[in-house]
């Protein structure tokens, strides 16, 4: 996974051909210690002033220096260190959220126009008998179909041809196995019946196949783990984004950040990141990946049948 332990920031002016001068901020990160961090910091910001300098073109954004850079995240919790099945590492990204990354765990993020205009819990429901053979198996397997709750709720039209698309898939895939949820934004499939390589090519066809985020998957590619947001984004749960960046400069920094995590995490309590509808295909989660997928059940609300709000 591409998430560093350590972070430096340094800075150095430059001085263009026509006499401009201009500061230069660079980060550097390290897994080895923080003067290491420090090192690189100094060697990326002397890279860009050089460029400055020179007049070359800088590269685009996230690939200075020969590769895709890892994201600068607060590391929140680790389980399984190392390159194990079972590895993951907890983050708070860029506007406050925890996300898991998962060395091995594959999420796959479906993003899905709004669901405001889609079928009325009647049209769902409708669907669901039509297609309730082709869809779940004839119904013979109680884990293919959504819970009695969750399909009172009704899916929409997109989230039942999603769910089609999985079906087929583990029909020509003996032995896979997905659970599914709905998030505010579509909906989220995590494998559960093996382990995957986030650069390798079985994580991308099925990820093609059902129609993953294209961004979602460069990420994950990139930053060489499945990533999945644990808690609610900010605005939905009325609170701003996060206005600060790891690592805090300085005690008042922190103690700000602070202040807004608390009362971020007070918001997040009557909300859900996303919401558990069904499995298809394979019931039984791999042993290796048991502890990873309770976790994030449970660090997401998905399987709490009190709330309510979906963020």
């Amino acid at each position: 996974m591409n998430i560093p332990h350590y972070w430096a920031r340094a800075e150095m002016e430059g001085r263009n051909r026509q006499g401009d001068v201009l500061p230069f901020i660079a980060w550097g990160s390290s897994d080895q210690s923080d003067s290491d961090a420090r090192r690189q910091a100094q060697h990326n910001v002397e890279q860009l002033v050089a460029r400055y300098q020179s007049g070359d073109k800088f590269p685009d954004r996230g690939q200075y220096y020969g590769g895709d850079r890892p994201l600068r995240e607060e590391i929140l919790q680790e389980f399984s260190p190392g390159d194990n099945p079972d590895s993951a590492i907890v983050t708070r990204n860029s506007y406050g959220c925890s996300v898991l990354n998962a060395a091995r765990l594959m999420f796959i993020d479906i993003d899905l126009p709004s669901l405001a205009t889609d079928a009325t819990l009647g049209d769902a429901m409708g669907m669901l008998a039509r297609f309730g053979r082709k869809l779940f198996g004839g119904g013979s397997k109680e884990s293919d179909r959504p819970t009695t709750e969750n399909s009172e709720q009704g899916m929409s039209h997109r989230e039942l041809a999603v769910i089609e698309k999985a079906r087929q898939w583990t029909n020509l895939h003996a032995n896979w196995g997905f659970r599914v949820y709905r998030t505010a934004g579509g909906l989220r499939l995590l494998a559960i019946h093996d382990f995957f390589d986030p650069q390798g090519s079985a994580a991308a066809e099925v990820m093609n196949t059902l129609g993953a985020d294209p961004m979602y998957m460069r990420l994950c590619r990139s930053q060489n783990c499945f990533r999945a947001r644990l808690t609610p984004k900010p605005w939905r749960v009325g609170v701003q984004s996060a206005f600060f960046r790891h690592p805090w400069k300085g005690t008042s920094n922190e103690g700000a950040a602070r202040d807004w995590l608390r009362q971020y995490e007070y918001a997040c309590q009557q909300a859900q990141t996303c919401q558990h509808l069904a499995n298809i295909g394979r019931d039984k989660v791999a042993q290796e990946l048991e502890t990873l997928v309770t976790f994030h059940d449970e660090a997401t609300g998905a399987v709490n049948t009190t709330l309510r709000k979906l963020a």
